[in-house]
């Protein structure tokens, strides 16, 4: 695992604020 968990995570977020 490397940065991609960290940018999902990100994406993540940003979808459920959005």
């Amino acid at each position: 695992l490397g940065p991609d968990v960290d940018e999902k995570q990100l994406y993540d977020t940003f979808s459920a604020l959005v």
